[in-house]
């Protein structure tokens, strides 16, 4: 007998199993022996998808001389020839639409709810992440919004939105995002995001940020959202209140004496300033800023400065920024991310009775996936160190006094500063918040 074959093998391609459904007799079916005529057509391919069964030739008569079923078309023909998927996502990953060799080619592989291809390494956040609705920025995400950062150091200003040494990268489009009981943040949809060994990623600015990654990270460089001096790390320095270290109060002027600024708090409160002319009427030093914030970080906050020294208008050391990073897929960390505090200073009175400023608080990092990997990473918050006091403090000796340490402990509080017949030193910042969800 001749078997008809599935109009899908005329085109040379390939067609899976459950891609098949049986032709019935007489649509493309075998012709039996002293039947007059031709086999049956096989029919035209099938554009709109997989085969159907068919009943729709009637068979001549036989030895009548009369032709078998021409009318009848097998549905089972070609896969559909209508060309890739059109981006809409795909429950499995991959179209079922065209066979090889007839113009469809398979889906690119969108990720469930993402729109983004799953051979780019873009997946679907499999956990509800912090402080963001990953939905809202999936479709800014493709196979294309991967980020390689490793030509020196990186930057991210969160209040210009403006990127620096991006290393020749895609840039993705910054979303800001208004949060419930605290600061703006900014919002970074990635499909990846790597940072090499040697190179470091720096974020500033007024508003803590987020990076939103559809995919894996790797961070083997730095990560840093530190302060400096006066300048608070990206989202630092706001919605303080009672997290902002206290100022102090007096002169620092020769034989008056001023004390030092208290050091900030978020997650461990600062510490005190120590007194200043303790010789005369004592001068009481700027108090200690309050631990406070969410031990979730959510809403996501940076830390708080410390205060300025008395007789004097220059802040105290800024707070941490507030950084975090929410992947889908996995997080590997083997180097460092921090958001350390500011030292406190000495801007008032070096040489004479000038009290420190106090230090500002250790600020957010969040990091969160579906699987993290921290070994041998380095994960700091420190608070920084209070300003030391006025160098002249007459027979007392206490000139020059360090100012109270800045916490590197979950548990501790920053230092309180010394007292001093001069000036008195600030205190050391609190330590902030760090928080680590493995999914």
């Amino acid at each position: 007998m001749l078997i008809g074959l599935p109009a899908a093998c005329a085109t040379g391609g390939t067609i899976s199993d459950d891609q098949i459904e049986p032709s019935s007799a007489g649509a493309g079916g075998a012709v039996e022996a002293g039947k007059g005529g031709e086999p049956a057509s096989s029919g035209g391919a099938n554009t709109g998808g997989a085969g159907a069964q068919s009943n729709s030739g009637g068979g001549g008569d036989s030895n009548t001389g009369g032709s078998p079923a021409t009318g009848g078309s097998s549905s089972g023909g070609t896969a559909s020839s209508g060309g890739a998927s059109s981006g809409g996502t795909s429950s499995g990953g991959t179209s079922s639409g065209g066979a090889p060799n007839t113009g469809g080619s398979s889906a690119s592989g969108g990720a469930s709810n993402t729109g983004g291809a799953t051979g780019g390494g873009v997946t679907t956040f499999p956990y509800t992440p912090s402080n963001f609705v990953p939905a809202t920025y999936a479709n800014a995400v493709n196979a294309e919004s991967s980020v390689t950062l490793n030509c020196g150091v990186s930057t991210f200003d969160s209040t210009a939105l403006a990127f620096g040494n991006w290393c020749g990268q895609f840039q993705p489009t910054p979303v800001a995002l208004a949060q419930s009981n605290g600061p703006d943040a900014v919002v970074l949809p990635l499909a990846s995001l790597q940072v090499a060994s040697g190179a470091s990623l720096v974020v500033t600015g007024s508003r803590p940020v987020i990076f939103a990654v559809f995919g894996n990270v790797t961070v083997a460089g730095t990560v840093d959202a530190s302060a400096s001096d006066t300048t608070p790390g990206a989202g630092g320095d706001q919605s303080c209140g009672t997290r902002q270290g206290g100022d102090g109060s007096g002169d620092s002027k020769r034989f008056s004496g001023a004390s030092g600024g208290g050091g900030g708090g978020l997650g461990t409160a600062g510490g005190a300033a120590g007194e200043g002319n303790t010789d005369g009427p004592h001068i009481a030093g700027g108090i200690a800023g309050v631990a406070g914030g969410n031990a979730t970080l959510v809403p996501l906050v940076g830390g708080c400065p410390g205060g300025m020294a008395g007789g004097c208008t220059t802040a105290g050391g800024a707070g941490g920024g507030a950084i975090q990073i929410s992947v889908a897929g996995s997080l590997t960390v083997s180097g460092t991310v921090r958001a350390n505090g500011a030292d406190g200073a000495l801007p008032c009175g070096p040489t004479d009775e000038g009290g420190g400023t106090g230090g500002g608080s250790g600020g957010a990092i969040l990091l969160e996936a579906s699987t993290v990997q921290t070994s041998g990473a380095t994960l700091e918050a420190n608070g920084g160190n209070g300003g030391e006091n006025g160098s002249f403090a007459g027979v007392y000796k206490c000139g020059s006094s360090k100012g109270g340490a800045g916490s590197t402990s979950a548990s501790s509080p920053g230092t309180v500063g010394v007292s001093c017949q001069g000036g008195s030193s600030g205190g050391g910042g609190g330590y902030g918040r760090v928080v680590v969800n493995d999914r």
